[in-house]
């Protein structure tokens, strides 16, 4: 083991769509396009397998819904442990739910390929043998990502800890689209990435009244639900949003107030509602959509080229700052004992923070939706009256909160990405489907 990082588990799960055709909208007998894969798994390879191998041992498990690539899947990967099946054309959610929510059926696919990948890690690590720790920590961080992300820089190589940083997540910044368009040509444009506002319909950052039965909704949604990195404890208990399944799609309908199910809403109940990640300053950032990685249909190999960029200046990963990840672990360590003297559930944190003088309102707000202003390294979120709630400045390639001025834009620098493309095939093998806009996954 080099550099002493520890064991990462990289697990690769779901569906593969088409360039054409996103996963959810393929019946089960359709296959996945296996030049959109081979792309994706060239791009893994290079900018997540080969470095964080560098740091430190990797081991690979893959589950996919795609019998028809299992063969070249496992070939390419050599995982320590794989699972591959087609998903059942006649699931229905309608005889199991008490709530009527829309995407049902794909969304319970979505979860319960996490599932499948994350037992296949818990398997393969509680047989192995052990004197020196616990054989289902065999690794220390385990890093969850759909096959179909392509990823364009590398992924910086983190740790997730129980006593800082539990859980990583994508930065999402909105670029402004006016300069993106000048990616491939000589200038380099200045960009300020923007603290996103609103997700699904509803505005974020307005303080609202709620019933007592209600969650907020920006609070307890993700809009990156491509990957997460998160320690082994963390990453075990998120099988529960699959065998809990009609119980969180029920909290989406009821408690969100929302008629659609999307993992969006179950990744962000998990880690905010029931772990309270957030509240506990133990969530990190690492890479940003569109910049660092996006979708492997959004990258066509054959429509036109594709650009390399980075924001010159720009940090690469935000922590909290130490002393309060730090008192989030002990507050999380209180409560844990506190759970085993008393077998009882874990009692709600969310309005405590501030009032227990534990860790000063807002500065961890930093992972769902209405925390963008911290998400975003160079951007404050503006409040109703126009002015910067948050302030933060970057420096030594981490951000910190340190309530001084807000930093400069920041200048985008592009190149041509070099890659060898594998080329879809020139017929679509069937009929066009009617493409669906509710969610980004």
């Amino acid at each position: 083991m080099k550099k002493g990082i520890g064991g990462v588990a990289l697990l690769l799960y779901g569906r593969v769509g088409t360039y054409t055709h996103r996963a959810a909208d393929l019946t089960p007998d359709l296959p996945g396009d296996p030049a959109l894969w081979r792309n994706c798994a060239q791009s893994i390879q290079r900018h997540i397998v080969a470095p964080w191998r560098e740091a430190g041992a990797l081991d690979l498990f893959v589950q996919s819904w795609n019998p028809e690539l299992a063969v070249e899947m496992d070939a390419y990967w050599k995982p320590a442990a794989s699972w591959h099946a087609a998903q059942k054309s006649t699931f229905s959610c309608s005889p199991l739910t008490r709530v009527r929510v829309g995407f049902c059926e794909r969304t319970w696919w979505a979860m319960l390929g996490m599932r499948h990948a994350l037992e296949l890690r818990t398997n393969w690590a509680s047989s192995r043998t052990s004197h020196i720790r616990p054989r289902q920590y065999a690794h220390d961080t385990v890093v969850v990502m759909r096959h179909d992300l392509f990823w364009l820089n590398p992924l910086p190589v983190v740790v997730a800890s129980p006593a800082a940083t539990r859980l990583w997540l994508p930065f999402n910044c909105e670029l402004d689209r006016q300069a993106t368009r000048h990616l491939l040509q000589n200038s380099t444009p200045t960009v300020t990435p923007r603290a996103a506002s609103s997700i699904f319909g509803h505005r974020c950052g307005e303080q609202q009244a709620l019933p007592p039965d209600q969650l907020d909704f920006c609070d307890n949604t993700i809009q990156i639900d491509w990957f997460f990195i998160a320690d082994p404890e963390i990453a075990d208990g998120f099988v529960e949003t699959s065998y809990d399944y009609f119980e969180y799609i029920r909290k989406v309908r009821v408690q969100l107030v929302f008629k659609n199910a999307a993992p969006h809403f179950l990744w962000g109940l998990y880690f905010f509602h029931r772990r309270r990640l957030r509240t506990l300053c133990q969530v990190g950032h690492v890479a940003m959509a569109h910049l660092d990685f996006k979708l492997g249909r959004a990258v066509d190999p054959v429509k036109g080229k594709e650009a390399q960029c980075r924001l010159e200046g720009m940090a690469r990963t935000w922590t909290a700052p130490t002393a309060l990840a730090s008192r989030g672990g002990d507050m999380q360590a209180r409560i844990n004992a506190s759970d085993r003297r008393h077998r009882q559930p874990e009692p709600d944190m969310s309005q405590s923070r501030a009032s227990v003088g534990i860790i000063p309102a807002g500065v961890c707000n930093a992972s769902a939706i209405s925390g963008y202003a911290m998400m975003c390294p160079v951007a404050s979120a503006l409040d109703s009256s126009g002015t910067p709630s948050l302030e933060h400045t970057v420096g030594g390639g981490a951000l910190a909160y340190t309530g001084g001025a807000p930093p400069k834009p920041l200048k985008l620098q592009c190149r041509p990405l070099v890659m060898n493309f594998s080329l879809p095939e020139a017929q679509e093998p069937f009929p066009r489907l009617a493409r669906r806009n509710i969610t980004s996954g």
